[in-house]
């Protein structure tokens, strides 16, 4: 039987990491309050801030896997077993903190998984949005072929009047 610090170190990884991806979630959803902000340097600051985050949520990720491995193969266990089945094996005092922190874990990464999604579809929105607006701004219409000139030099499909290329009036 392995030694109880295993474990103990397994669990105080998984509060950890709940930690740290709790952290990930609230400011990525300060990043979306503040997508709408016109000041670059609100933008940039969130960025990095979530850039160090996400680095933060993938070493501790690793450390958890480690332990987890660890801790498989000193229980005889093939070292990619799943956490629920070292928690089962772990001493009866030590299951309901671990059970508590994996289900923290697991809700807070659909949280996660969630505000991705959110804001995937606010960027998509966005985008959408300024090429609706590029386009009205320079009076294309959708799905119009690109103005040109026939073998005559007549204004072809242009999607603005023509001879304004020529003299620069109308």
């Amino acid at each position: 039987m392995p030694s109880r610090d295993l474990f103990v170190e397994l669990t105080a990884a998984l509060e950890a990491q709940d930690v740290t991806l709790r952290e990930l979630i609230a400011d990525m959803r300060a990043r979306r309050m503040s997508f709408v902000s016109a000041r670059p340097s609100t933008i940039e600051t969130s960025m990095s801030s979530l850039e160090r985050l996400q680095r933060q949520a993938s070493e501790r990720d690793s450390v958890r896997c480690r332990l987890a491995a660890d801790l498989a193969e000193s229980l005889g266990l093939a070292r990619d077993s799943k956490l629920r089945e070292l928690i089962r094996r772990a001493p009866r005092a030590m299951q309901p903190r671990m059970q508590r922190a994996a289900d923290a874990i697991a809700a807070t990464a659909k949280q996660i998984q969630v505000e991705s999604r959110v804001g995937q579809r606010l960027l998509d929105f966005s985008r959408a949005c300024h090429e609706g607006f590029v386009q009205d701004l320079c009076g294309i219409v959708k799905n119009q072929a690109a103005g040109g000139y026939d073998r005559n030099a007549r204004s072809k499909g242009a999607a603005v009047t023509s001879g304004n290329l020529i003299s620069g009036t109308v």
